[in-house]
């Protein structure tokens, strides 16, 4: 195996058990997939940049809206479609992943895309800076519902 296919898999592998705790809405397996300080730029309606420093601020902040979001489309997954990774250094790699975002019954509500950039941290790949979209695009498809 290659050192690029190595990396792709190792990647992967990371961002399948980043999506098993979505989907579990398990928040302290989603915790300790960052590496905090932590930066989260967002494009809702403003461009907005986040840095957040606990697990209790990940929480409230980013974790707490979402879920709620989630609940009201009845999100059950969110698979992932593609993956690019490039590698920065040996403990630094970002990864740009396409998400599509289903309901219980396998229909696909949306798809978006975020940058992560991961740290090597204590033997375990930790995300330290994310930017998406996806609150956005929950907005907009509650949204069209009420119309």
């Amino acid at each position: 195996m290659t050192g690029a296919s190595e990396t792709r898999i190792e990647t992967k592998a990371f961002f399948a058990r980043y999506s098993e705790a979505f989907a579990a809405r398990d928040k302290e397996a989603l915790a300790r997939c960052f590496l905090f300080p932590c930066h989260f730029v967002s494009d809702d309606e403003d461009i907005t940049l986040t840095v957040i420093s606990s697990v209790e601020q990940y929480l409230a902040e980013i974790i707490k809206p979402l879920f709620r979001g989630y609940r009201q489309l009845g999100v059950a997954s969110g698979p992932i479609r593609d993956v690019q990774v490039r590698v920065l250094s040996p403990r630094l790699r970002h990864a740009t992943i396409l998400w599509d975002v289903l309901d219980g019954q396998g229909a696909l509500l949306f798809s978006h895309q975020a940058a992560y950039t991961l740290a090597l941290a204590a033997s375990d790949w930790r995300i330290c800076a994310i930017a998406y979209h996806e609150m956005r695009e929950i907005k907009a498809l509650l949204a069209s519902r009420l119309l």
